[in-house]
């Protein structure tokens, strides 16, 4: 049994080097370690339960389909990707019901399009939990050694706030430092603590990768401005700015779910614009959507249109470039 990379680890015809999956494990190697600090031996669990549920999958199409038994790190990635975007507290076998979603996505599109149009399966696995198992789903535990829960999760845990609730109630605890966000403790997703490794994670890909980094600087910028113009805790405005960008998924989903090629339009312009977009886009769904994150639900409703960012860009190019004919005409 194999290990393959394919679809949709492929752009333009043209087979993406071995060495970004490399990158992309080496990344999430990092985070991983620090999740476990602060999470406990449950995430190994989860992550090991993920991982069969999308190695059984795979191993069950290629038995239905006649070929050769095989296992992609696709898969994989996106199977330990999945559970980070969980809290420690999640059911043992709620992952596994993502990453299955997830993969009867995948091979949906691929059945019915010649060409699938690129929609975020992980983003979708990540709506289907939010949305059918909310109370589970977003019930997190005191961070760190103290607070780890339990495997089995026979006896009760210290439940807390995320930055993201804290939001919406309109206070912030008084405990709470800037180092306290910036080295990740904090309640919220397994894989979403630490801001500092996110963005040093962001950084280590999109130099390998650099299509990702001008929607990744996109976002983050879009969410600051908002969270500046409009801090939802006024006199603790620079908390506030830090739960905004740094609580929740949003620097996870910039480090990990941009990666993939075809997750941004081709054009430097629409990469920025989606990213704006994006940004914009989580802040509204962070105020009024029932669920208290909403960037990979923003990321699964945009990446279908990224042709239509580069269109715009087109457009906006050529009219720009009119304006300047006609005013030098006018002179």
């Amino acid at each position: 049994m194999k290990l393959y990379s394919h679809a949709p680890f492929v752009r333009g015809g043209e087979r993406t080097p071995r060495a970004r999956m490399s990158f992309l494990f080496a990344a999430l190697t990092g985070i991983g370690v620090l999740s476990l600090y602060y999470n406990g031996p449950r995430l190994l669990v989860l992550t090991a339960i993920s991982l069969c549920m999308a190695a059984a999958f795979d191993l069950l199409v290629c038995l239905l389909a006649g070929q050769r038994l095989r296992v992609t790190s696709e898969s994989m990635l996106q199977a330990v990707l999945l559970t980070l975007f969980c809290p420690a507290t999640v059911h043992l076998l709620l992952p596994a019901v993502g990453v299955a979603v997830m993969m009867i996505l995948k091979q949906l599109l691929r059945m019915f399009f010649r060409q699938a149009p690129h929609i975020s399966c992980l983003c979708a696995g990540w709506c289907f939990l939010a949305f059918c198992f909310p109370a589970n789903f977003f019930t997190y535990a005191k961070p760190g050694v103290e607070g780890w829960p339990p495997i089995a999760m026979t006896v009760a845990v210290e439940k807390v706030a995320s930055p993201t609730e804290l939001l919406r109630g309109d206070a912030i605890a008084s405990d709470f430092s800037v180092i306290d966000v910036l080295l990740g403790n904090l309640a919220g997703p397994m894989g979403a603590c630490g801001a500092v490794v996110l963005i040093a994670c962001i950084a280590f890909l999109c130099f390998h990768y650099r299509t990702a980094l001008r929607t990744a600087v996109g976002a983050v910028l879009a969410v600051t401005v908002c969270a500046l113009l409009f801090p939802r805790v006024p006199q603790e405005l620079l908390l506030s700015v830090l739960f905004e960008v740094c609580g929740g998924s949003l620097l996870l989903c910039a480090a990990f779910a941009l990666q993939v090629p075809g997750a941004v339009p081709l054009t430097h312009g629409g990469q920025w614009m989606l990213g704006i977009v994006w940004g914009l886009l989580t802040v509204v769904g962070r105020r009024v959507l029932p669920i208290e994150q909403a960037a990979p639900l923003a990321l699964l409703l945009l990446t279908p249109f990224n042709f239509g960012f580069d269109l715009l860009r087109g457009q906006l190019l050529r009219g720009w470039r009119k304006f300047r004919l006609l005013g030098r005409k006018s002179v």
